[in-house]
């Protein structure tokens, strides 16, 4: 009876100090309290909630990256020698197991019980050997491929799914509970099934030519890295646009040209990048900057000099040659 009571108040303390960021990782099994310890290579941001029955394994230099306000569920595995994140406000529940290298966006669910993994086994190398004996085979003549698993924001994966090596689920996807994903899935579709198949869509998700932060159906097009939550949203006004992180990603149609309206509230000079082109944005302005369109309809702009709460994005649009020629 005692020992049950000394238990219960250790498990509390020692989910405290994870919150509080003294501990980075937590291992601990039932009824096992002196199991707990520290590993310098599992980082957490504020509010990451590990429950002491998870698991964070990590071989040579293998690295865990928890954004902030994250929760970690009951013997829930995350195990990599290489690197694993997890996006600020998404939570991973009870039993899901993650292996390998694996990406996970923000404000992403992940139900009981999923599985995902960037480990690849091989038996057709030289099919009459083991297959433990054709990893390594395959290992040492340096044709191994770990398949990169990436989850990208606004994602919910159902109970008892299983996410494939090398794939990517696109923002805002849903993927059914009990499923198998084997191929790449489309931003904002809902699959299901094994394998998983498109059974319909969230929302008609199609790149357009223009973007703008005052508008709530545009939102989908701020793709990443721009701080889309409702809270956000609602304060867009007076913040003057959407806040931006050092590395961003638009959706616009593939043009000739590409314009974005920024807002600075920095008092310095802040440097904006992409597809090779550096752009000078200066101190507490407002401005519009053009650069020549990357033929892509995801578009990746990278920030120097700034802080997350100094720059803004108002709008974006893209150009052809001729209608940017006859505006100018």
């Amino acid at each position: 009876m005692l020992k049950g009571i000394v238990y219960k108040v250790l498990e509390r303390i020692v989910k405290k100090l994870l919150v509080i960021g003294l501990f980075d990782s937590i291992i601990l099994k039932s009824n096992e309290p002196s199991k707990t310890k520290r590993n310098k290579n599992i980082f957490t941001g504020k509010n990451v909630a590990i429950d002491p029955t998870a698991s964070l394994v990590l071989f040579g230099e293998g690295k865990i990256f928890f954004e902030g306000n994250n929760y970690v569920g009951r013997n829930a595995e995350i195990g990599t020698k290489g690197r694993v994140t997890v996006g600020c406000r998404s939570s991973i529940q009870d039993r899901c197991i993650i292996l390998g290298e694996v990406d996970i966006g923000r404000s992403c669910l992940l139900a009981p019980n999923v599985f995902m993994s960037s480990n690849v086994h091989t038996y057709g190398y030289e099919p009459g050997l083991y297959i433990k004996d054709q990893d390594e085979l395959v290992k040492s003549s340096g044709d191994y491929k770990n398949a990169k698993v990436i989850v990208e924001d606004d994602v919910w994966i159902g109970m008892n799914a299983v996410i494939m090596e090398g794939i990517t689920l696109g923002k805002g996807s849903v993927i059914g509970a009990n499923s198998v994903v084997t191929k790449d899935v489309f931003p904002y579709t809902i699959v299901g099934g094994v394998p998983a198949k498109l059974l319909k869509k969230r929302l008609n998700y199609e790149p357009k030519g223009t973007i703008d932060c005052f508008e709530r159906l545009d939102m989908p097009y701020f793709y990443q890295g721009v701080h889309t939550q409702l809270s956000d949203i609602n304060q867009v006004g007076a913040r003057g646009g959407l806040t931006v992180d050092s590395a961003f990603v638009i959706s616009l149609k593939s043009n000739d040209f590409i314009s974005v309206l920024f807002k600075s509230d920095a008092d310095f000079e802040i440097l904006i990048t992409y597809h090779n082109q550096t752009k000078v944005i200066a101190a507490n302005c407002k401005v519009t900057i053009e650069f020549n369109c990357d033929k892509v309809d995801l578009h990746k702009f990278t920030v120097q000099g700034s802080r997350s709460e100094n720059l803004k994005i108002i709008s974006a649009q893209t150009y052809i040659s001729s209608l940017k020629n006859a505006i100018s």
